[in-house]
This record gives C-alpha cells, structure tokens and sequence, in this order.
C-alpha cells in the first residue's frame, strides 16, 4: 500500500487500467474457447515445471497424445510437445492450466490452439490435477465480464427474486469486480454466490463498498462463461 501511494495519481490509474484489460483480454481472447469451459486441466509432462509446483518435483517433459475420443484405442488426432499448442489459461502468474470441456471415466477433452479449433481427449497417464469451476473462482480476485446480465437472484434458481444492478464496469471489455464466496449446483446448472464490488480493488483502496450480493448463473444460455480472475494478483 505504501509502495502504491508514491507512485503518481495518473501513473497509479493507467495502471490499473492496463491490468484489468489485459487479465479481461485474457479470458476473451478467442472468445468460443471459453465456452462451456467446465475447469483447467495440468498436464505435467506436456506444460513442464509450471504444472509441478504442487508434485514436489519436475517431471520429465515430454509430448502427449491427444485422442479422438476417451478411449486409447481411438485415433491420435494430435502430438503435442509444445505447450503453446494447447488452449490455456493461467492457474497463477507462473503456473498454467490446459481449458477442459468434459470430462469422462478420468480423461478430459481439452482445445488445441490451431486454425481448426480441434479438441481431443488427454490420457489419466498424461493428466495431472483437475480443478472444476465449482471451486476455481474460490479465494481468488475474480470479475465477471461482458457477458454477465448484471442481474442478481436471491437464490440460485431462477424462479426466485432478481434484480438488473446499474453498473458502469471498468476496462475493454467490461469487468466487474466481484467476490465470489460459494457456488452451487441446482438441476445440473453451476450457480455463483457473489459479492458485487464498488470500483477499486486494484487502485490501492482499502475498503471496498460491497454494492449488492446474491447468485447468479456462471454461464449463459449460450454456454458462455461470465467470470474469471486476475491470475497474477493486483
């Protein structure tokens, strides 16, 4: 904090500018690889010492088969030895996480980063740690982006009371800063319980006005998923 108030006022607000549009971009760079989005995947072998924080020790880096279906007797749509071929997203500023789309008997369909948008099954042999939405967001400095409604329910579902919040969000695309304190999962549909934010989580403030709480979906009808977090921290 103290570091935070020698730097210049205008100096401190493009800052914070920057960093809420590059961790938004983050999320909404290729926006339809977000979609139906259901958690991050490690893979040891094939993204190397950033997914091996939490094993104690650097597995031997090496290339992955990716599979047609979730089965080894399938085809081999891809051999992956870079992890830039892989459609990922940040776990911490310096650990990754390969996007998973479903999951099946201990495989996990994951995106490979090509013009096709090809998606192919990892291996239990080659799959490390699965984090599932449900528990991503918790503890973490989140927002909800552009595709949020901006509405909040009393409870997770959707017959009960709501309201549309009048909200001016922050950066290109928008973001909405949020606390998001427990998720549910009711008829099958993933509910976020959020703490919606004033403006400031990352200008140094010290206590921030909680505007309203209440749930609200994590996806939308279309699939598209509506919060993240900023990876690296403010």
């Amino acid at each position: 904090m103290q570091r935070a108030m020698t730097i210049p006022l205008v100096a401190l607000l493009m800052s914070s500018m920057l960093l809420a549009a590059s961790s938004s971009a983050e999320q909404d760079e290729g926006d339809d690889r977000w979609r139906y989005m259901i958690g991050l995947l490690e893979i040891p072998s094939a993204l190397g010492i950033f997914m091996s924080e939490n094993s104690g020790q650097t597995p031997p880096k090496r290339a992955i088969k990716i599979y047609s279906a979730p089965t080894a007797k399938s085809s081999v749509v891809a051999t992956v030895g870079d992890p830039e071929k892989l459609i990922q997203a940040k776990l911490s500023s310096e650990e990754l996480g390969a996007l998973v789309y479903k999951k099946r008997r201990g495989w996990y369909l994951i995106g490979l980063d090509d013009d096709k948008r090809t998606k192919g099954w990892v291996s239990p042999i080659d799959a490390g740690r699965f984090i599932p939405v449900d528990v991503l967001f918790i503890s973490r400095l989140t927002y909800l982006n552009q595709h949020w409604d901006k509405r909040v329910w009393s409870l997770p579902r959707r017959g009960s009371a709501s309201r549309r919040l009048r909200l001016k969000g922050e950066g290109n695309p928008l973001s909405y800063d949020v606390n998001i304190t427990g998720t549910r999962r009711v008829r099958g549909e993933l509910w976020l319980k959020v703490e919606v934010l004033g403006p400031g989580r990352c200008r140094g403030m010290n206590e921030l006005a909680v505007i309203a709480r209440g749930w609200t979906p994590a996806y939308t009808r279309k699939g598209e998923l509506i919060a993240w977090y900023y990876s690296g921290g403010c």
